[in-house]
């Protein structure tokens, strides 16, 4: 279950991240109104849950 969690979190952080960084930067084909922003938001945050996962799950080995 805790695993679940940290997926859970650092997606969601990943992706008020890359929302947060799209507007501060100017990021166009990132922010609101383009309708192909999911389909990059959503792989990479995806991708980076599992890693932070991956990485917790080390650590506790240890």
């Amino acid at each position: 279950m805790r695993d679940y969690v940290i997926r859970l979190i650092s997606g969601l952080i990943v992706i008020l991240l890359m929302f947060g960084l799209a507007d501060w930067f100017d990021i166009k084909w990132l922010q609101e109104g383009n309708s192909n922003r999911i389909l990059f938001i959503l792989p990479v945050a995806f991708a980076t849950s599992w890693i932070a996962s991956y990485i917790f799950k080390k650590r506790r080995l240890n």
